[in-house]
């Protein structure tokens, strides 16, 4: 996702620890473009993926039949813009964009969610729907604004093991 990312026109950050009540959401990837900004959860899974937007939980059937329910990456990935939005509060909530990215591993089953603001596609269809939103998108920020708000973001970006290992055990007490 990463190397599809940049080499396009924009910034990346990765594995960001955003503020959220007492404890942090991680963000997988944020690409800054002119056209906005973009937040990817991704997914590397195998098997046969089911969920829809209004499921809370989604499932993961292996070839074996195993059965692991996940928590919709949708979801997910709201919390991870709210808590964004939070950290940058001059941007406007329709200034992002979620792209949930599943690996080529898999098959998504009965979905085909290609809203305006909302993607869920597999990695190999990244680069060509990251390139038709950044097409069909009026530029918002300038060059300046885009180095700007990776500027804030970056802090959140470079997180000592002391923050990732608190997020892991808030994570784990709540399973």
């Amino acid at each position: 996702t990463y190397n599809i990312l940049r080499k396009m026109d924009g910034e990346i950050l990765t594995n960001l620890y955003i503020p959220k009540n007492n404890t942090t959401t991680e963000i997988d990837l944020v690409f800054i473009n002119k056209t906005g900004m973009y937040v990817i959860e991704s997914k590397n899974y195998s098997g046969k993926i089911y969920g829809s937007k209004e499921n809370k939980y989604w499932m993961q059937i292996l070839d074996n039949n195993k059965r692991n329910r996940f928590y919709s990456p949708i979801i997910q990935n709201k919390t991870h813009i709210k808590y964004l939005n939070k950290v940058l509060p001059d941007l406007s909530k329709e200034d992002f964009y979620s792209i949930i990215v599943f690996s080529e591993r898999c098959k998504l089953r009965n979905m085909d969610i290609q809203e305006e603001n909302l993607k869920v596609i597999k990695r190999d269809k990244l680069k060509y729907t990251m390139n038709k939103i950044l097409k069909s998108k009026n530029e918002i920020y300038t060059d300046s604004e885009v180095e700007s708000i990776y500027n804030k973001l970056e802090n959140y970006s470079n997180v000592d093991e002391v923050v990732k290992e608190n997020h892991i055990k808030n994570i784990n007490s709540n399973y």
